[in-house]
């Protein structure tokens, strides 16, 4: 990995100091170094790292979980917990955000590095496209807000039916 470094500090982008320490980590065993700003930030730190399809998994489970309550909450007694389970599987779907953040983020960078690597010999066309593949970037989010308030109109649709 050293001789890669620039590489991946190419990818990595800003915060290269902090994901090198967790690629080593990674590649010395340690998979699930867990990511405070991605417990705190959500769904909005994948948008921002680029891992477009990591938040869209997350987001379809995060619908799934509040379709699934809404259909639970039906049920008297399952409803007599509606605060309790909420809360739980918020709690939950945060966590899970934290500790395979920095997990599938390396996963990527490690794929994207390497097909960097075989694509080109030219060093400076590998951190070209590194650097823009990489880094970080604040235009999706703008699609989460968008999803987001498309599902809560559903959800309120969909409760309202019932």
């Amino acid at each position: 990995m050293e001789d890669d470094k620039d590489l991946y500090a190419a990818y990595f982008g800003s915060s290269a100091d902090y994901y090198l320490d967790v690629l080593e980590r990674f590649r010395n065993g340690h998979q699930f170094v867990f990511n405070p700003y991605a417990l705190i930030m959500g769904l909005i730190w994948f948008l921002f790292r680029k891992l477009y399809r990591e938040a869209l998994m997350f987001f379809a489970i995060s619908v799934s979980l509040g379709l699934m309550q809404t259909y639970l909450f039906r049920f008297p007694a399952i409803a007599a917990h509606q605060q309790s389970i909420s809360f739980m599987a918020t709690i939950l779907l945060n966590l899970s955000y934290g500790v395979f953040g920095n997990y599938l983020y390396m996963r990527k960078a490690i794929t994207e590095v390497e097909f960097a690597k075989s694509q080109s010999a030219n060093k400076e066309e590998v951190l070209a496209y590194l650097s823009n593949k990489g880094g970080t970037t604040m235009h999706p989010v703008f699609i989460l807000i968008i999803l987001f308030l498309v599902y809560f109109l559903l959800v309120r649709h969909y409760v309202g039916a019932l």
